[in-house]
């Protein structure tokens, strides 16, 4: 007796082994980078500290407001990506299990990171508002008013919004996987 194979079934599984092994490299690729985002984040809370004991203390002059604006910046960006970063790699740790990804869990680890994202841009926006309002009322050592640029990564922030829309649709998805195994 011949054994026909189904040609469906080898190739779904096919995809599934890609789906998983690239999936695996994800998942590799984001806790790379949340360890380099957590290094970033220690390293500029340590400058923060190192700047804040300077000016108390008076040390030296060489840390300037500007210093303390471009360090602040970076720690809470570098802070929010390493969650945006934790939620990435928690979602590919899912999908290298190889089952559905239209799970609800992974929309809520879309949500977080998009909220993440967002945050990072606008924290960014809030902190140059400030530092422009302070700035401007302030003069550097050499009496020049220094010039300042609010930065605002509309990219970012657009990049922010589709993974949260994303979201949904992986929630949709979520719920007709549900609606599917009740009926089988």
């Amino acid at each position: 007796m011949n054994k026909t194979v189904d040609v469906n079934t080898i190739a779904l599984e096919k995809e599934k082994k890609s789906f998983v092994k690239t999936n695996k490299v994800l998942h590799f690729v984001f806790i790379v980078l949340q360890i380099l985002s957590l290094m970033l984040a220690i390293m500029t809370s340590i400058m923060l500290v190192m700047m804040g004991i300077n000016a108390v203390f008076k040390i030296s002059d060489s840390f300037s407001f500007p210093d303390i604006y471009l360090t602040l910046t970076l720690m809470v960006i570098s802070v929010c990506y390493f969650i945006a970063f934790n939620h990435a790699r928690k979602i590919f740790d899912i999908f290298k299990s190889g089952e559905s990804p239209f799970r609800y869990d992974v929309a809520d680890k879309m949500k977080g990171a998009a909220t993440a994202i967002i945050a990072a841009n606008l924290i960014n926006f809030a902190i140059g508002l400030v530092y422009f309002t302070v700035g401007g009322f302030m003069k550097l050592n050499n009496d020049e008013v220094f010039e300042m640029t609010i930065n605002f990564d509309l990219g970012n922030f657009i990049l922010g919004i589709l993974i949260y829309a994303f979201s949904y649709v992986f929630n949709y998805g979520a719920k007709l996987q549900q609606e599917s195994d009740e009926t089988l």
